[in-house]
């Protein structure tokens, strides 16, 4: 077999098929990497969106109200088995919703512990004795299936990363005072927000002259009176 031939080498013409079968490989290929990179770019941005979508969410009045509801009730001394259900019901949504992301692939869970990982353990540790009561209660053992393997899930990376909050009574109940003057905090910015200031308009004219409204002799609008007649 002879692996050196000493025909000579042809670009153009007959017997130059070779050359051109490599160039088209090549160029396939440049083309699939460029593609491929634009994917990867286009999937990095639609996730960092779609991450900045749920952590406005995460602050916006509706859930900061639940957030209240919740904190403020465990700081008057309500058992967190107890915690008012419209707002366990719709913090647990929420991070459900992320859950299910996550697990599924949609979302990159790095992403969701590098942005909002204590978020995540905080209020599912906070929500944890409710959702074990809603469980027993009803027999549906899947209810925040996803929140409570999220939750797990960012206590994993934690423990990977040496990096372990241990989110118990003691933990809890030590930050519940901190939450509760953050979310006041939040919700005066949103009420100052819906307040609407009205001020009288300033007159258009000099203080002396003529002001709208006033009538010149004859019937005639004063500041029309001047005015040299239309021919």
């Amino acid at each position: 077999m002879r692996l050196v031939s000493a025909d000579p080498l042809v670009f153009i013409g007959p017997g130059s098929e070779w050359f051109w079968t490599a160039v088209s490989g090549l160029v396939l290929a440049v083309t699939f990497l460029a593609i491929l990179r634009q994917l990867r770019v286009q999937a990095s941005a639609n996730a960092y969106a779609q991450l900045a979508g749920f952590e406005a969410e995460l602050h916006s009045e509706r859930l900061t109200w639940a957030y209240y509801d919740m904190v403020s009730s465990l700081v008057a001394g309500v058992p967190p088995v107890n915690v008012p259900t419209g707002a366990a019901t719709g913090i647990g949504n929420y991070w459900e919703s992320i859950g299910v992301l996550v697990r599924g692939g949609h979302l990159d869970r790095r992403l969701a512990y590098t942005s909002i990982s204590w978020n995540i353990q905080y209020a599912w540790a906070t929500l944890a004795p409710s959702t074990a009561n809603d469980r027993a209660a009803t027999g549906m053992s899947a209810i925040f299936e996803h929140f409570e393997w999220l939750a797990g899930e960012m206590a994993r990376m934690d423990r990977a990363r040496g990096e372990v909050v241990v989110f118990d009574e003691a933990y809890l109940a030590n930050r519940w005072q901190s939450s509760l003057a953050s979310l006041r905090d939040q919700i005066r910015v949103f009420e100052r927000s819906k307040v609407v200031y009205v001020r009288d308009a300033p007159e258009a004219t000099a203080p002396d002259g003529p002001k709208r409204g006033d009538v010149a002799p004859g019937g005639a609008l004063a500041d029309a009176a001047s005015q040299p007649p239309v021919a």
